[in-house]
């Protein structure tokens, strides 16, 4: 079993805890690891990109700007956030990865540094030198 302290989630992880049509499991899975960041046994780190497209994309189209608002500050509370700036922007211009948002999302978490990824999209983070792994395998090693 590998132990994970410091675990970084990609968006679409953060996106299951709120958005009304993922499937359950996925967002059950979600809200497990987020327990696991609450009972301090890991912690947790999402990059202000999983911030912003969590806002406008998924709680927006789902409740109020205010209520919105209030799930972010309280995630903001119990999760730490990575930092992008231009060294990080530029690592991701020119990265070997397609997706901008996932280089900067994985640029961000190597800066940081943490000791995993944790992404239903692995594929997106083809050849990186951090661990990828699911929410399901993360939760198989924890347990």
């Amino acid at each position: 079993m590998i132990k994970y302290r410091k675990i970084f989630l990609d968006a679409n992880v953060v996106f299951d805890l709120f958005d009304k049509k993922t499937t359950e499991i996925n967002r059950t899975y979600a809200k497990l690891i987020l327990q696991q960041i609450v009972e301090k046994n890991y912690t947790g780190y999402i990059s202000p990109i999983s911030f912003l497209l969590t806002n406008y994309f998924i709680l927006k189209q789902n409740t109020s700007e205010k209520e919105a608002l209030k799930k972010i500050q309280a995630l903001e509370k119990i999760i730490k956030i990575t930092a992008i700036n231009q060294q990080i922007v530029k690592k991701a211009l020119y990265s070997h990865l397609h997706d901008f948002e996932d280089a900067l999302q994985y640029y961000s978490a190597e800066a940081e540094p943490v000791d995993v990824i944790i992404t239903r999209d692995a594929h997106g983070f083809y050849k990186t030198s951090l661990p990828i792994i699911s929410p399901s395998e993360f939760l198989q090693n924890i347990i």
